[in-house]
């Protein structure tokens, strides 16, 4: 197979950590980016990404009907690949031009959001700062870095940890391969959990119940020629990960890339993270256990360290 293909891009509400004593991580003004390597003419990687499909038929709390729908133009603004105008937000979002205006200028005061010259709006200073925060105040990350860093140097490859926002995953650290061919994602970025090894695992460990409410809560899109996009093949796919403790994806998400997983669970035995390994298939491996031993024992050191030893 060729040493540097052209690897295509095709590509969650509130965040809680799940440990004792660590802060809750809201990560909703982020943007989702699908994973993907791609080599440019000077060997370095490019990031990709497309809209995240949001609706503003939110779960809204009574009474905070605008709040609801001020969110949804944040998101809707965060997740275009360029910074929108207001007719594309229109069209987006199906509001009334005045009340997509005054909703702009809100957020605009706020400096959430920012009015561009050339008229289109783009996700504004006080936005970021608050998404810098709440990465900066996660212990999660701050306690993995050294281990994950370690298990790239191991591996050669990328390495993610992500946690579970609704129904998809975002990613909290990354650390890139030393390879010029890269994994196109970033810290923030969010990736449906059904496309992916992380977010597969993430949701394998919960209860049945849970995993069923879940899954049916989904937008099973299809991604890839690859996606699971079947409900009962996703559970079938979620009893393996329970038996193997570790989950893998297929160009599930991405052609071309393959991704190792595992999860790490807090004091009360509840996943609440996930270790991947995501490796360009023409840099794959044949021996699994290549990926899979330094991963899960990756992950044994981190949950040693959050003095959560106990292994499902």
């Amino acid at each position: 197979m060729s040493q540097s293909p052209q690897i295509k891009e095709s590509d969650v509400p509130v965040v809680n950590s799940q440990f004792t004593d660590m802060p809750d991580v809201d990560l909703d003004s982020l943007p989702e980016a699908r994973e993907g390597a791609t080599s440019s003419s000077d060997g370095t990687a490019k990031v990709a990404t497309e809209p995240r499909k949001t609706s503003l038929a939110t779960n809204a709390v009574k009474g905070a009907a605008a709040f609801s729908k001020s969110i949804a133009i944040l998101q809707m603004i965060a997740d275009s690949e360029q910074p929108p105008s207001i007719s594309m937000l229109v069209r987006q979002s199906n509001l009334p031009r005045p009340t997509l205006h005054r909703l702009l200028k809100a957020l605009a005061a706020e400096d959430m959001v920012e009015l561009r010259p050339n008229k289109t709006y783009a996700v504004g200073a006080r936005t970021l700062q608050l998404a810098g925060r709440a990465l900066a105040q996660n212990d999660l990350a701050k306690i993995a870095a050294p281990e994950m860093s370690l298990l790239s140097a191991q591996t050669q490859e990328t390495v993610h940890l992500a946690i579970r926002s609704s129904n998809d995953l975002v990613y909290i650290y990354k650390k890139d391969t030393p390879h010029a061919v890269r994994i196109a994602s970033t810290v923030g970025a969010r990736v449906p959990c059904h496309a992916s090894a992380v977010g597969k695992c993430l949701i394998a460990f919960l209860s049945e119940e849970e995993r069923i409410r879940v899954v049916d809560s989904m937008d099973m899109r299809r991604l890839t020629d690859f996606t699971i996009t079947d409900r009962n093949d996703l559970l079938a796919e979620f009893e393996k990960i329970r038996k193997h403790g570790y989950a893998t994806s297929h160009q599930e998400s991405d052609l071309e890339i393959q991704c190792f997983a595992t999860c790490i669970f807090d004091r009360n035995g509840q996943p609440a993270a996930g270790v991947s390994i995501s490796v360009p298939i023409y840099r794959l491996k044949t021996n699994r256990d290549e990926y899979l031993k330094p991963l899960l024992e990756c992950r044994d050191r981190i949950m040693q360290k959050l003095g959560c030893a106990q292994i499902k």
